[in-house]
């Protein structure tokens, strides 16, 4: 469908790529789509990758996950005598079969080493007056990626808006909160996530490992990324379709 869901995501086509035996998956990106150009990916993807602790360690993974730039996907299809804008066409339509790319193979020697290391998520709760075994959570991510080596003194992207300004939402909130004369009826539960920009994994971390009980968890509201040019009159909506 045109609905962007969670089978839409980067992260699913991995964890389907793996599940289907792929010995390699690679994403074509277009920065359309996702709502972000090249350089997202190059910065967020490239180098250590981050994951959640697995007993084996991940090895259910495919051993090859990688991108490719729009024009290299094209030139790829073409090197094949085939037209990436026709099949990806046909790959939206219902019974479509996967073809072979004639002539076309690659050869791929990786060397990986694992190390642990921890990150935080950060959780306070305001405690409901009438029903404060009911939460509503108020989510913002606290870290970001990438570095720009070219430049002078502070070379990284130290994430002002994405997500600076969530986790400061937050806090405002939970003053707010705090201040206000009349107590919320439910509790209030704030979470600052952590690796949101490796592929949700504090999120996913609370989700398995819930503080609160998920079945009396009321509604989640997540900030990420605030508008910065002051007060405005228009909605958009991202990721509709």
């Amino acid at each position: 469908g045109n609905t962007m869901t969670y089978y839409g995501r980067w992260t699913y086509k991995y964890e389907e790529a793996a599940r289907q035996g792929a010995a390699a998956a690679l994403i074509v990106h277009e920065t359309g789509a996702a709502g972000y150009g090249w350089e997202v990916v190059s910065n967020s993807w490239s180098g250590p990758q981050i994951t959640l602790k697995a007993d084996n360690l991940n090895a259910d993974k495919n051993q090859i996950e990688g991108w490719l730039t729009l024009d290299s996907a094209k030139a790829l299809f073409a090197a094949a005598n085939m037209d990436y804008e026709t099949m990806k066409s046909a790959a939206t339509q219902q019974g479509f079969n996967p073809v072979a790319m004639a002539d076309i193979k690659a050869s791929v020697t990786i060397e990986n080493s694992i190390r642990h290391s921890e990150s935080q998520n950060v959780i306070a709760i305001l405690p409901g007056s009438e029903r404060p075994e009911e939460t509503i959570i108020y989510t913002a991510h606290w870290d970001h990626l990438g570095m720009d080596p070219e430049l002078e003194g502070d070379q990284i992207y130290n994430g002002a808006i994405d997500n600076a300004t969530g986790t400061a939402g937050l806090l405002a909130l939970a003053r707010q909160f705090k201040n206000h004369p009349v107590p919320p009826k439910r509790s209030i539960v704030f979470l600052s996530v952590t690796a949101e920009e490796s592929g949700l994994l504090g999120s996913a971390w609370y989700g398995e490992n819930p503080v609160f009980p998920l079945a009396q968890t009321v509604a989640n509201i997540n900030i990420d990324a605030m508008g910065m040019n002051g007060s405005m009159k228009d909605v958009v909506v991202v990721g509709y379709g």
